[in-house]
């Protein structure tokens, strides 16, 4: 038996689905959406500009293909290499993903200690999870939630 599902969509309006709060009138999932595809650039102690960005959840999982099974395992490996791949561009120009383990291997050295700090500063400070302390002020600001 096959039901029929009638789906009437309506252009999104300011205030709606919470927006009330979201910057210039925009949506939650919009705010999501730009978060994602933000590239912060930052300069490393080598003097070279790397574009920092959030690997996708298609480029996590094309790392885990990469790296095998025994070092997806492993939170330190993963956690280096989600560094490394945060950096998508260097001193202007993008840097493709890897394809391959000796194309990631490439990209460890290409980036270097200093690169990887600067990335790892990039993604604790401004795409990483919220801490703590800004959670529980920002669940503060959401109606309903006891002070």
């Amino acid at each position: 038996m096959t039901d029929n599902v009638r789906l009437t969509l309506h252009p999104e309006r300011p205030g709606a689905n919470g927006a009330e709060g979201a910057p210039h009138g925009a949506l939650p999932s919009q705010e999501i959406v730009e978060r994602a595809h933000r590239i912060i650039r930052v300069s490393d102690a080598r003097g070279r500009t790397l574009g920092i960005k959030l690997p996708s959840l298609l480029d996590r999982l094309h790392t885990y293909e990469i790296v095998g099974a025994q070092n997806a395992q492993n939170d330190v490996y993963l956690g280096l290499v989600g560094t490394v791949l945060s950096v998508v561009e260097l001193d202007g120009e993008r840097l493709p993903f890897p394809a391959t383990k000796r194309e990631l291997e490439a990209r460890v050295t290409l980036v270097g200690e200093e690169g990887a700090a600067a990335a790892g500063r990039v993604l604790s400070e401004h795409l990483g999870e919220p801490s703590a302390a800004e959670a529980k002020e920002a669940a503060k600001n959401v109606s309903g939630t006891p002070a």
